[in-house]
This record gives C-alpha cells, structure tokens and sequence, in this order.
C-alpha cells in the first residue's frame, strides 16, 4: 500500500528526523504532474528516489548517584583490613616493676587504627579496657605472672584482628617490707658460723685512773695461809 501525502518542507525535515531510528524504514519521493512532491516509504512504479538520511544524532547523560552514598562506598572500599597489629611494649616475658602495679600498653597498628574502632585488652582472659588509640595503661596488676592479650573490634563490636599474647612478670614492693630488707642475704664472715658477723658499737670511753697504793712485793706469799706472826716486844725503859 502506498501513502501519498502533500507535504510542506519543515514537515519533510521532522519526517526525516523520525525516520532515523535503528530500525528505520527506507523513505521514497517523487513528484506529481503538479509539481508537489510526495513521500512514502514505499516507491511507486516509477519516478521515486531514495531519500538518504542523515543518522539521528543522540545523547546518553551520565549515571548519577547519591553523594552520601558515594563517599561511603568509596570510604568502605578504602579500608580492607589490617595488616599487622601487635604489642611493641613491655615485651614478652618482660619484668615490670611498679609498686603500684601500673602496667603500660603500647600496640603497633598497620593501617592506623580507623575511626569507629577500638582495641580492647584482656588480662588472663578477662576483658580489662578498651580505648580508641593505641594506648592502655592497666592499674593496679596484682604481683606475679600474667598473660595479656587484645583486640581490635568495629563499631557493631565484631573482632576484626588480635594480637599474640605475651607474658609478664610484675614485681610490687611491699609496705611492710623496706627495700633494704629484701635485698640478696650477704655470705658469712670466715670463722664465724652461722651468718655475717655484727658490727661493733662505738668503745666506751675510760674514766679517771683511780691513784696506784704502794706497790706490793711480787712472788707469792712465803706466809700466805699460816698464822699471823706476834707483834715484836716493847722496848725496856733504861
């Protein structure tokens, strides 16, 4: 079937503009024993042409996304886990000495700690803090052998990674016992049995030399022990 239709030139162009699709349809014209042109997209037997058309130009706008979620896709695609995270100090089977029993954490963290994580520590087994820098100090650690270890928890609390444990030795002094009197036990003097030997206290000064009486004869005593001897005679008057 042929359309025959009298067209004006701008109703032609808009013709052509919509004709131009991927699956466009071949467009004929001819004109009439009057002069007018006409179009089809079917020729008739004689007289037509094939109308070449220009390609429809088009535009595809490029895809749009919220910017909130943008960023916090952007922001979760950044962060793939950590690396490494250990405690860099005290060292393992390191002595800690505090009378307080103040024992300081440092952790070494790769990447750096992100924002909205924690690191919670646990000492023998038991959770004892959690801060949101690489930092703790635990207060108050009872004396003797002790293990810790940490973690590293999200915002919802799930563990992401945690350290190997290590072990510490924590040395208190106590109250009752100076530190001189809890130092190593000195060996004994020689010759002297049973411990170091005391010290002597300062020599008593002398008092006054009492005056020497008339010397006695030295040697025994010829009479010691015997009768005393009778005094000698009175002298006769003359």
């Amino acid at each position: 079937m042929i359309y025959v239709l009298k067209m004006k030139p701008w109703f032609v162009a808009l013709l052509a503009a919509l004709a131009a699709t991927p699956c466009q349809a071949q467009i004929y014209k001819w004109r009439l024993s009057d002069g007018s042109i006409e179009y089809s997209d079917r020729a008739p037997e004689k007289g037509a042409e094939r109308v070449e058309l220009s390609p429809l130009t088009t535009y595809t706008p490029p895809a749009t996304s919220t910017p909130g979620a943008a960023a916090g896709a952007e922001g979760a695609a950044a962060f793939d886990g950590y690396d490494s995270f250990t405690i860099s100090a005290p060292a393992n089977n390191a002595t800690v000495r505090d009378n307080a029993g103040n024992v300081r954490l440092r952790f070494a963290v790769t990447p750096a700690l992100v924002e909205g994580h924690a690191i919670e520590v646990f000492l023998d087994g038991e959770k004892s803090g959690r801060v949101g820098v690489p930092l703790l100090t635990l207060a108050n650690v009872s004396r003797g052998f002790h293990e810790i270890h940490a973690t590293i928890v999200d915002e919802s609390g799930a563990e992401l990674t945690r350290t190997r444990p290590i072990s510490i030795d924590v040395l208190r002094v106590s109250d009752l016992a100076p530190d001189e009197e809890i130092a190593a036990p000195q060996a004994p003097e020689p010759n002297y049995p049973g411990g170091a030997s005391g010290s002597g206290g300062p020599a008593s000064p002398g008092g006054a030399r009492s005056p020497g009486g008339v010397t006695s004869p030295g040697g025994p005593d010829p009479n010691f022990g015997a009768a005393p001897a009778p005094p000698p005679p009175s002298p006769l008057p003359p």
